[in-house]
């Protein structure tokens, strides 16, 4: 169990923090004593984004990307100073962002021997923000040529080892209303949005969308959507097949595994938890 750190609406003070020597220095002080105080496994950095485009507000620089390094030297640094005292090793891992603006720009040459894991957030690659209706989380690349495993190539051809990379997944979906039928609903202007801020829990999904709704799924994405001609609303969201596709994926790549946001969005059988597990040949 780690503390994760930041986020998308705790990101705006990451680059002050990561500014100066004493101010990297006080933070990696701070994580260290909190997660030895708390009984965790090591640390999480979240920041959405060192290399800027994050929450509007959040303070930006052009060093971030540089300090970002520094900074997470600085927290193994105190991590394994920290952990060669208990006899014992604190993990250090980040969250990525999906995009290519998001991962090209770091020194992967420096970051990669300082974590664990890197988390790869391959979700919300449409949602609320997209001209069209999309696939919030596709495996493989459709129409827009993003994908799950675009990513994860482009992140190891930058010299990350795959066994550090684990690779993320929704249990949360996106809808838009006043779709038009075409295409089943899938990219298609749309005027209005389903749920909190577009986005539906796949609990939700389960017991009040998926039988009511048409299925359809997308042969080269490999990801299912939702789309209902009276009520003019299409909703991509994943599933167990989707899911266990993603797993498996995993294993066959030997990537360090699947993380997701989140577990509380799960249906009350755990649906999409047990796809994982079935999926990495654990279940």
């Amino acid at each position: 169990i780690l503390i994760s750190i930041g986020g998308w609406t705790q990101s705006d003070k990451f680059s002050d923090v990561a500014l100066t020597p004493e101010s990297r220095a006080k933070f990696a002080s701070s994580v260290v004593d909190f997660v030895v105080r708390y009984g965790f496994d090591g640390a999480d950095i979240d920041w959405e984004y060192p290399t800027g485009g994050g929450e509007a507000g959040n303070v930006e620089r052009p060093a971030d990307k540089d300090n970002f390094v520094l900074l997470l030297d600085a927290l193994r640094s105190a991590l394994d100073a920290q952990g060669e005292a208990d006899g014992r090793h604190y993990l250090l891992t980040i969250a990525l962002g999906a995009g290519r603006t998001q991962y090209q720009p770091l020194d992967w040459e420096k970051i990669t021997p300082l974590l664990d894991f890197v988390n790869v957030m391959t979700y919300d690659m449409a949602g609320a923000w997209s001209s069209e209706t999309g696939f919030n989380a596709p495996l493989y690349a459709a129409s827009n040529g993003m994908s799950a495993e675009t990513t994860i190539s482009a992140v190891l051809a930058l010299g990350v080892p795959a066994d550090k990379l684990v690779l993320g997944v929704p249990f949360y979906g996106h809808g838009w209303t006043d779709v038009a039928a075409a295409n089943n609903g899938l990219h298609q202007r749309f005027t209005g949005l389903i749920g909190e801020g577009g986005s539906l829990d796949y609990s939700v999904l389960a017991s009040d969308y998926v039988g009511a709704y048409a299925r359809f799924w997308d042969d080269t994405a490999q990801v299912p959507w939702l789309y209902d001609a009276e009520s003019r609303t299409m909703i991509s969201y994943d599933d167990p097949e989707s899911i266990g596709l993603k797993a498996a994926y995993v294993r066959e790549r030997g990537l360090g595994g699947v993380m997701f946001w989140e577990i509380s969005q799960d249906s009350d059988d755990s649906a999409l938890l047990d796809a994982i597990r079935a999926g990495l040949g654990e279940g």
